[in-house]
């Protein structure tokens, strides 16, 4: 199983679909392919939904051979810029994702995509970025950056659950 992880419009998903076609594996679209409606749900509910979508996604995969659009690295990311911004949650989360452990899925590589910011906002107006639909806290110069902190701050050492927790602990 491998992931691609990085901030929005950095290619992740044509990346990832370029690969599991070329290898010939499974393509798992990303999380808010499989969450609920979030609307009228403040920051850490939405988050929650997020964990659901990584569980309902873990569920979807049929073979460990496959490529994940965005992993539980991304959801600790947006963790991390969210305290960079003010609004801390990382010890539920880190608690929420030891709790349904068992229901993540766990890459065994990890691809990080990282852009120059000059390129997302670009990216960001094009004709097809409207689909997105991508909320505008996600496109500040703020969270960009720490997405790219969370990114870099990772180590290898130990489980991957292990290594999120360092970073935003």
């Amino acid at each position: 199983m491998i992931s691609i992880d990085g901030n929005v419009y950095t290619g992740k998903t044509t990346l990832a679909r370029s690969l599991a076609n070329r290898l010939g594996i499974a393509f798992v679209r990303e999380h808010n392919h499989f969450v609920r409606p979030t609307r009228g749900l403040d920051i850490w509910e939405t988050h929650v939904a997020y964990i659901g979508a990584e569980i309902a996604r873990k569920r979807s995969i049929t073979d460990e051979n496959c490529i994940l659009d965005r992993s539980i690295i991304s959801l600790g990311a947006h963790v991390w810029a969210m305290h960079r911004l003010g609004y801390d949650m990382r010890a539920r989360f880190v608690d929420r994702m030891y709790e349904d452990e068992k229901g993540i899925a766990i890459p065994e590589t990890r691809i990080f995509l990282f852009c120059d910011h000059g390129t997302i906002f670009a990216r960001s107006r094009s004709a097809g970025a409207a689909q997105k639909a991508t909320a505008p806290l996600l496109l500040t110069p703020d969270y960009l950056c720490a997405i790219d902190e969370f990114l870099r701050k990772l180590d290898s050492g130990g489980t991957l659950l292990n290594s999120i927790e360092r970073a935003l602990l």
